[in-house]
């Protein structure tokens, strides 16, 4: 609530701490309202309250920067100041310029892709492209109707893009390329390496058994095969262990265990609707949906500060489709949600930092998308919960 009217930003020697900016430069206060690591000492500077950031003679220099927020900074050509060096400025502008790049390489792809299409005409695609960063102009219309700004229609070739990030999709992983990363003793050489041709081409489905061990955590890049072995057998063994824990729990002692009785009913009614589209899990009494719902109950009990809450099962869903082994998928689950667990908090912090993030950065990337987003009431992101 209060930073609809005042602009806070985070202290740097205590994080419960919010100090009011009362920075004058729209580029520092936007930078400020990211909360992004360095940018809080710089704000806190004196240098980002007592130099104009925007001499008169800097204002080719900024234009790029300018066109973020949508307003025009010829006003500030007249205030002549002393020229001083600005950390905040300079971080602003650094920060910035990174989102430019991100932003014109969706919009040239975004070009690509209309001059490709054979649906679009010259002159449609011209008047597209154009409606695509700016307001509406109806001031040819002759019946003077107000018009509702429009948000873009994929083309037909969205479906056949093949860029991953800016660069041509690489083909899966294969077994061969997969054994040229191990050394004799099962090591990954080059794990950087091994996480960056993945992301570029994914994996073979054959070898997904074997590599998320590692890309999920449960094996580390530097293990060797006798030392994964060894893992595997005590990691399962203690499985076992953990299970027994809620298997051994009487009718009984269930009738006294509240906690037990509203988790286990929750995850079987979660568990009965997860991917039941797919024969893995289709099927009334289906096997791997029981194994679902006791990977899912031993979870609980390993980690019972935070227990079950949905939407787990929609993660732990495909890691058992391709460990096909109850403990390892165990583990993996556990090494993902070491990772993912803050998004299931009861006051939702984890999630909700991701929701802002996400806002902000379409605010600064996609403008005409946010303020489709803010006249229709979305801007509290919920519908991207499931991402």
């Amino acid at each position: 609530t209060l930073k609809q009217h005042v602009f806070l930003v985070r202290s740097a020697d205590d994080a419960n701490v919010f100090l009011v900016n009362d920075s004058q430069d729209r580029l520092q206060r936007t930078l400020s309202s990211l909360e992004l690591p360095r940018a809080v000492s710089v704000t806190n500077s004196p240098s980002s309250n007592s130099v104009s950031p925007v001499p008169s003679n800097e204002n080719s220099e900024m234009t790029n920067v300018d066109s973020y927020d949508g307003h025009s900074r010829s006003q500030n050509s007249g205030r002549h100041r002393q020229k001083l060096p600005d950390p905040g400025r300079d971080l602003s502008i650094q920060v910035l310029e990174k989102f430019s790049l991100v932003t014109r390489f969706a919009r040239e792809t975004t070009s690509h892709l209309f001059r490709e299409s054979d649906s679009f005409s010259s002159s449609e695609r011209k008047n597209h492209i154009q409606s695509l960063p700016n307001n509406i102009d109806t001031s040819n219309n002759a019946q003077n109707v107000p018009v509702e700004p429009l948000v873009a229609a994929d083309p037909p070739e969205f479906d056949k893009l093949t860029l991953v990030w800016g660069k041509p999709r690489q083909p899966p992983l294969g077994s061969e390329e997969w054994a040229a990363f191990l050394d004799s003793e099962g090591r990954i050489m080059d794990s950087k390496a091994l996480r960056k041709r993945i992301f570029y081409g994914g994996v073979e489905h054959c070898l997904r058994n074997e590599v998320w061990k590692f890309l999920l955590g449960y094996h580390s890049y530097d293990s060797t095969y006798t030392e994964r072995e060894y893992l595997i057998s005590t990691k399962r063994s203690e499985y076992e262990t953990i299970k027994r824990q809620w298997e051994s729990i009487s009718p009984a002692q269930a009738k006294r265990f509240t906690k037990f009785r509203e988790r286990k009913g929750l995850i079987e009614k979660d568990v009965v609707r997860t991917d039941r589209s797919i024969s893995f899990y289709d099927g009334d009494d289906n096997p791997n949906v029981m194994l679902l719902r006791d990977i899912l109950l031993t979870y609980s009990f390993y980690n019972f500060d935070l227990g079950y809450c949905q939407g787990m099962s929609d993660l732990l869903s495909p890691i058992l489709f391709v460990m096909k082994d109850e403990s390892e998928s165990f583990w993996c689950f556990v090494a993902l949600m070491e990772r993912l667990g803050p998004n299931f908090n009861r006051d939702q912090n984890g999630m909700h930092s991701q929701l802002f993030a996400l806002l902000k950065l379409v605010e600064l990337l996609d403008s005409p998308l946010h303020n489709y987003f803010k006249q229709n009431d979305c801007l509290n992101y919920f519908f991207c919960f499931r991402w």
